[in-house]
């Protein structure tokens, strides 16, 4: 979370006509802190294929999913997200808006898209917006891919008409479309281990 650090020194000194001239000092600290925005996924975050098998997948497509995030702040703030994959490196497609799956006998298990397309913004419908410069401009789009901030570190997904609109409470659709590495060795079960983080950045 952003923090702002305020500090001040006050330092003050009276002296009577015929007083001893001294000095006291007082120091005044705190942090000012944005209002605290909650993020929730539904179903717990978990996209679960179950079993499947390789041969009845078109061109080794994973099915679409999608999960509703949503977002409760305390006060109307301006925010943006961005996401981080924790199994960075492990895509079976070069590109930051490819999210690894884990490796299996260190191969590329697989790829995964996260996609936005519009949100429920205090009960009004607004569009997808990305930043590619850390908010300093925005760009409107039918459908905004999350990128990973590991790679993409200045990347950023807002909802709004031109610009991110202050919320308290946001509620959008997150499609998720995968894909299998065409060269595994499908004689063995392999466990599919993606995993990716959404943050919340104050605007």
């Amino acid at each position: 979370m952003k923090k702002s650090v305020l500090s001040l020194s006050l330092v003050a000194s009276l002296a009577g006509t015929h007083a001893i001239a001294s000095t006291t000092e007082m120091t005044v600290t705190g942090t000012i802190t944005p209002y605290a925005c909650t993020p929730t996924l539904s179903n717990n975050g978990v996209i679960d294929y179950g079993p499947i098998h390789a041969q009845t997948l078109d061109n080794f497509q994973l099915p679409d999913r999608t999960l509703t995030l949503s977002i409760s702040c305390g006060a109307e703030a301006p925010i943006s997200l961005i996401a981080t994959d924790n199994r960075s490196g492990t895509a079976s497609t070069t590109g930051d808006i490819h999210f690894g799956m884990g490796t299996y006998q260190s191969m590329p298990i697989g790829r995964y898209s996260m996609a936005f397309q519009n949100a429920q913004v205090d009960g009004q419908q607004r569009g997808a917006l990305e930043s590619l410069d850390g908010g300093a401009t925005w760009k409107a789009s039918n459908n905004v891919l999350m990128r990973d901030s590991t790679t993409a570190q200045d990347f950023r997904l807002a909802f709004g008409n031109t610009t991110p609109q202050p919320t308290t409470l946001l509620s959008a659709t997150m499609r998720i479309q995968g894909s299998i590495n065409k060269d595994l060795p499908f004689t063995d079960d392999i466990d599919l281990d993606g995993s990716s983080t959404i943050e919340i950045k104050y605007l």
